[in-house]
């Protein structure tokens, strides 16, 4: 499940140099990345410092690498309708080009994020309600209680696992 191998080859380095970096042995470099140990919380702290990642995506969990522009199911249009705005009072307000006003509403481009923070202060609304994209803990839970019990007991060792670094951290880190 980790990511290790596929993070190590991106940025070039080999077994042998994470080894040295962490002063470990390569065979638990080798090991981890055959998934025949699981990287202890400590070691993933250093190991994803040293690739330039977050723990969670060492470890396969969370959000995939940050993108350049974000794809949307648009709700700007919904927006500028409730509040009687044109698109053309949207751009001058805001100072967003008119014509990637028309591509979002037509399902044809993408927000950058600086964008999406100024369209969220602009509509006083979150980000998630730009994009059209909310999730309630209703639908959280039913989306848990869908998960498999494999899946499930991955989560709750990955929120086990924060919980030691964050407590690690704490300790070690005054």
């Amino acid at each position: 499940m980790n990511k290790l191998k596929q993070l190590r080859k991106k940025i070039g380095l080999s077994q042998a140099d994470i080894a040295k970096e962490l002063n470990i042995s390569v065979k638990t470099v080798s090991r981890w990345e055959n998934l025949e140990t699981d990287i202890k919380p400590n070691k993933a702290e250093e190991l994803a410092e040293l690739l330039g990642v977050s723990v969670p995506i060492l470890l396969g969990y969370g959000y995939k690498e940050p993108v350049k522009y974000l794809v949307w199911q648009d709700n700007i249009a919904n927006l500028r309708k409730e509040r009687g705005i044109s698109q053309e009072t949207l751009s001058k307000d805001t100072a967003i080009p008119l014509t990637l006003i028309k591509e979002w509403e037509s399902n044809s481009g993408g927000y950058t994020a600086e964008q999406l923070e100024r369209l969220s202060d602009y509509f006083g609304v979150s980000i998630p309600e730009i994009i059209g994209y909310s999730i309630s803990h209703s639908e959280l839970r039913d989306l848990i209680n869908a998960l498999s019990e494999e899946s499930k007991q991955k989560l709750l060792a990955y929120a086990k696992d924060l919980k030691a670094l964050e407590d690690f951290n704490k300790e070690n880190n005054p």
